[in-house]
């Protein structure tokens, strides 16, 4: 506590059936609860919806089964399979892979005579 005035450093009497200086009833308690609860809850939901990725990462579809037949047949090709069953997943894109493709640069055009001569 700062006290800027000697007076105010001075004690004071306190009257003992002062109604503010009354200890709160349960429901104030509970309810006074309750509110912070509400308040704290809507801070933390706030900060977890921040986390949380922009966009929602899309549901991946099922894997697909193909049947492949190769060309070449026989017990030395293959391992003497006569078709194999391949399983297609798409793979999850990783945000830290750099891009695969860059845009190009177009070089600018020659500029017009009349411009370089001004």
């Amino acid at each position: 506590m700062v006290h800027n005035k000697l007076a105010n450093a001075i004690g004071q009497d306190i009257d003992e059936d002062d109604p503010t200086l009354e200890r709160p009833s349960d429901d104030e308690i509970r309810r006074t609860t309750e509110e912070t609860r509400q308040a704290l809850e809507k801070i933390v939901a706030g900060k977890i919806k921040q986390a949380l990725p922009k966009q929602q990462i899309a549901k991946r579809e099922e894997a697909q089964f193909i049947r492949y037949t190769p060309a070449q047949q026989g017990e030395g090709h293959n391992s003497g399979a006569s078709n194999r069953i391949i399983r297609m997943v798409e793979m999850p894109q990783d945000p830290l892979d750099p891009p695969k493709f860059r845009a190009k640069r177009i070089p600018k055009g020659a500029l017009s005579r009349g411009a370089c001569e001004a």
